[in-house]
């Protein structure tokens, strides 16, 4: 078939030709459907002298020159046809000019050439309604108005005869000015296989000119294309790459069948265009939304879809898999330190360090910030599988340079194996991420596989949650209170309220376990606000009957210390209750100030600024920074000795809780001890060194009538 493939140039003006120089009957080309330009003129002239005009003008709407009959075209004419053309295109009406009589003068008679009486403009309209072109005629010695009832009819006759010999040629231009649009190429082939190439002269030429040539070339293009063309019917946007030497490109070609009126088949003709740039790009866009661009590591969506082929893989064939849920330790820090350019570059070397580890076999993908996750087919022996995750704990904590800047790094890591740990592919995932949660709070640098006990936990948090959000509901949420004691004397300064549940086995201290939980129902702001109003109405009572001071103490749970509106509802509740700033303490989280909150911070210096005490829960039992905490203006620290673990075998909870209390003090802080039974007794206490302690534990908190008790002793 491609050897009697011939290229040729489709210039403005020629008709499409089945091969140059030499017509074939039998092929598809069209007839010329631009009318002769010769045949135009004619008829204009006949018009012309038809209506006893000494010039006439046919100017079409595809803004060719106008063809003129009668004199040479001279810059007189040339306006007045120039004028009478718009005038006529724009009202789609015939317009008249006439020379006024002698000392009078109309408004467009100027527009009139010299030696000439009269001008007339007809619009020549096509089957859409609108004008194709305009025919105008100048008289010497007469107008339209003076001409007898035969020739304005012979005219008139020309006139609908111009019209029908334009619209082919107007409607041939606008298919051509399309074709220059929508193609590089025009085609042809005949019913005897012999195909003709046009090039579209008004297009760029393509990097390579006979690119198409190349597709045909093709064999297996070619045999498509045979295919294509024998079935005779339409088809659309057919696509080949081709290597022309340079790189690859890309042709598109669409066709349809030729037949003549009785159905005999002619061939089929279309149009072909270099798509090369347009595939690129589509690929670009897919690699895009498979990638993380940073990375380029596979993202979430590719992965869950990797997942999900796994899965499928197994039910079909009993392969089995690992997924390992990453997440980097310290990146934070890091990132927060040193800018998110820096922390770019430490994510990109993570990366490629990753890629070193699984097999071929695995996807590896970014889920997003810090957190990474890896799925392979290859492995699913446990110990092969702890070698591999021991093996990525390494690769992530080798130091690596970033700038000049020498950083090490170090990763969490929880596992999960297809198929024992998951039913679904969101499962398998789920219990990854459990497994990374229980890998990090054992240390970090570490990994974990996921047990059963892990999604127990789970289950039972949310049950917790379900019950507290009923028990609010049910107004079974209550507080008792534990003696804040003087470390000198013993003296009673105050009592921090706790929350306590009627509901099930939700104690004091399982409510103070259950604090982020809390957090995840959906009144867990209501339930904080009340919570801190009862107990600052409770103490402004005690504090007015007894004429004291005492104050009052209440941690926020972590939903309030996202509250926008936090440092607003303190002051109201503050101003209802009528207890001072001074005589309240409000407690800080340490996963809360960890959250590096503008807002939170905002609102705290506010509330220190009020006089509200600011506290920080379990000071020295988890990494905090002293920078989060005397930054957002805290200076009472809650030390609960049993919530801190010993360094080594030769320290003690209470050489350890002596250091952290001389610390705070070097920091202007003042410590509350908490949690030393057990540990501690009362005498060995008050050796560490603290402002203030907490008598009893959490469970042992008593009702508002027992403090009130002891209170009015």
């Amino acid at each position: 078939m491609t050897a009697n493939c011939e290229t040729r140039a489709f210039a403005p003006d020629d008709p499409m030709e089945a091969t140059p120089g030499n017509k074939n009957k039998n092929a598809p080309a069209p007839r010329n459907a631009e009318p002769n330009r010769d045949a135009l003129r004619f008829i204009v002239s006949e018009a012309c002298q038809s209506s006893g005009a000494c010039a006439a003008y046919l100017s079409a709407a595809d803004n060719r020159a106008p063809i003129n009959v009668g004199v040479t075209p001279q810059k007189s004419h040339t306006d007045c046809v120039s004028s009478l053309t718009r005038i006529v295109h724009h009202t789609e009406q015939p317009h008249h000019i006439s020379a006024p009589l002698a000392g009078s003068r109309t408004q467009e008679s100027h527009l009139l050439p010299p030696h000439c009486s009269a001008a007339s403009a007809f619009p020549l309209i096509g089957i859409t309604g609108k004008a194709l072109g305009v025919l105008v005629l100048l008289f010497e010695n007469t107008q339209w108005q003076r001409l007898l009832l035969s020739r304005k009819t012979q005219t008139n006759g020309f006139v609908q005869t111009l019209q029908a010999l334009l619209a082919p040629q107007i409607a041939y231009a606008h298919t051509k000015a399309f074709l220059n649009i929508a193609a590089d190429w025009t085609w042809e082939r005949n019913a005897d296989g012999r195909t003709v190439i046009h090039h579209c002269s008004k297009r760029p030429p393509s990097t390579s000119e006979d690119l198409l040539t190349h597709a045909l070339h093709n064999p297996a293009y070619s045999a498509r294309f045979k295919t294509l063309i024998d079935s005779r019917v339409p088809f659309r946007d057919e696509r080949q790459s081709v290597d022309v030497g340079t790189g690859k490109k890309t042709v598109s070609l669409s066709g349809e069948p030729v037949f003549t009126s009785n159905g005999d088949y002619l061939g089929c003709r279309g149009i072909a265009r270099d798509v090369s740039e347009e595939e690129a790009y589509t690929k670009r866009i897919r690699f895009q939304a498979k990638r993380d661009p940073l990375t380029g590591l596979a993202n979430r969506t590719t992965f869950k879809k990797q997942l999900k082929r796994t899965f499928d893989d197994w039910m079909e064939h009993g392969d089995r898999a690992t997924l390992f849920h990453l997440d980097l330790d310290k990146f934070k820090m890091l990132n927060d330190t040193y800018g998110h350019a820096f922390g770019d570059q430490i994510l990109k070397v993570v990366a490629r360090r990753l890629k070193t580890i699984p097999s071929e076999e695995a996807t590896i993908a970014r889920l997003g910030g810090d957190e990474f996750a890896i799925i392979d087919p290859a492995l699913f022996r446990r110990v092969a599988i702890k070698d591999c995750a021991q093996a990525l704990i390494r690769t992530l904590n080798e130091p690596l340079e970033i700038n000049g800047t020498c950083i090490r790094l170090g990763c969490s890591i929880g596992v999960s194996v297809l198929p024992e740990d998951g039913a679904t592919g969101e499962q398998l995932l789920g219990n990854a991420d459990l497994a990374l949660y229980s890998a990090k709070k054992a240390g970090r640098n570490r990994f974990h596989f996921f047990t059963p006990q892990m999604r127990g936990k789970v289950e039972a948090k949310e049950t917790a949650r379900q019950a507290i959000g009923e028990a609010h509901r049910a107004n079974e949420i209550g507080l008792k209170f534990l003696e804040i004691r003087d470390m000198d004397g013993d003296t009673l300064l105050g009592a921090e309220a706790v929350l306590t549940c009627a509901r099930g086995e939700i104690g004091a201290q399982h409510m103070r376990a259950l604090r982020f939980t809390l957090a995840q129902t959906d009144e867990a702001v209501e339930i904080g606000t009340n919570f801190i109003r009862r107990a600052c109405i409770q103490m402004a009572d005690w504090n007015q009957r007894l004429d004291t001071q005492k104050f009052v103490s209440v941690a926020l749970n972590p939903a309030q210390a996202e509250d926008p509106n936090l440092s607003q509802t303190i002051s109201r509740i503050v101003a209802e209750t009528g207890l001072g700033y001074s005589n309240l303490q409000l407690n800080i989280l340490p996963e809360s100030l960890r959250r590096d909150s503008v807002s939170l911070k905002r609102q705290l210096l506010h509330l220190s600024e009020l006089g509200v005490a600011l506290g920080l829960v379990d000071y020295g039992s988890l990494m905090v920074s002293p920078f989060h905490y005397v930054s957002a203006g805290i200076k009472k620290l809650n030390l609960d000795l049993s919530q801190i673990d010993r360094l080594d075998h030769h320290s003690t909870r209470q050489s350890l809780g002596r250091a952290l209390v001389n610390f705070a003090h070097q920091l202007g802080c003042e410590v509350c001890v908490s949690g030393y039974q057990g540990h501690l007794d009362d005498t060995q206490v008050k050796t560490l060194g603290g402002r203030t302690y907490l008598r009893d534990q959490v469970d042992d908190a008593v009702s508002a009538n027992a403090l009130e008790t002891i209170l009015f002793g």
